[in-house]
């Protein structure tokens, strides 16, 4: 019976290393092994709006120009401003070659390096929206916001459903000439982007960036917020909401 016993302790001890935890690789080790610099230090990125939810960065690409290989830690959604032509260069992938149309909308997973190139005439414009908490499940309802406000099928509150997360969600609606918007006063803060002020070319820039100044808002929840829409032409919004407001702290915007 001892002899057994002790046959028994010999084979536990011998079975532990097969049996021990690994520790989870962390955000920091695993954007080690990524190629290129910081989202914040490529060149075309400029940062204009952060805070605990989001980091936003307006972006432009020159006609026959390419970003510097830069890393995703985050995932991210973002809209393009402007029908495109892009190559999409990411290491130990083939090359993918992108032409999207205006307003285009979409949600990457963070964690990879990439280089753009834009094969077009015009510059390449867009807004990456980087989502500082995990996001969990997405459903892409509609691949860009004029597409969505085609649809005609707006909710309660007048807002069309783009894409959601189990953190966001991600909504479009128009604004008719002369009317204005506000969103509803409840516990989600919001990030509005007013897409039509990329066309105001004669007015200030932003302070770090080529884009107009003023094309986006923070709204914190509960806030009384309007944007007015004083040309003759419907305005379009692109609208994030944030569902878990109410659990997080108030939120400092620089």
């Amino acid at each position: 019976m001892r002899r057994l016993l002790i046959l028994l302790i010999a084979a536990v001890v011998l079975m532990a290393p097969a049996f021990r935890v690994v520790p989870p690789v962390s955000a920091t080790e695993r954007s080690a092994n990524l190629r290129g610099v910081p989202l914040s230090q490529e060149k075309h990125h400029h940062l204009v709006l952060e805070n605990p939810y989001v980091k936003v960065y307006e972006v432009e690409v020159g006609p026959r120009e390419a970003t510097l290989m830069h890393q995703h830690l985050h995932d991210y959604a973002y809209i393009v401003l402007g029908d495109c032509d892009l190559t999409n260069a990411v290491p130990g992938k083939l090359e993918a070659r992108l032409k999207l149309p205006d307003t285009t909308v979409d949600f990457s997973r963070g964690m990879f390096s990439h280089i753009a190139t834009n094969n077009g005439d015009t510059s390449f414009r867009k807004i990456t929206i980087e989502l500082k908490h995990p996001q969990g499940e997405v459903n892409k309802v509609f691949p860009s916001i004029n597409q969505a406000l085609a649809s005609g099928d707006p909710d309660s509150a007048g807002m069309v459903g783009v894409l959601e997360s189990e953190e966001m969600r991600l909504t479009a609606t128009g604004v008719a000439p002369g009317a204005s918007w506000s969103p509803a006063r409840d516990e989600r803060d919001r990030l509005v982007l007013m897409i039509d002020k990329i066309y105001n070319t004669s007015g200030p820039k932003e302070h770090n960036s080529p884009f107009p100044a003023g094309m986006l808002a923070w709204v914190p929840a509960g806030k009384t917020w309007s944007v007015a829409n004083p040309s003759a032409q419907p305005m379009k919004l692109m609208v994030l909401e944030f569902k878990d407001s109410a659990q997080r702290s108030s939120l400092a915007v620089r």
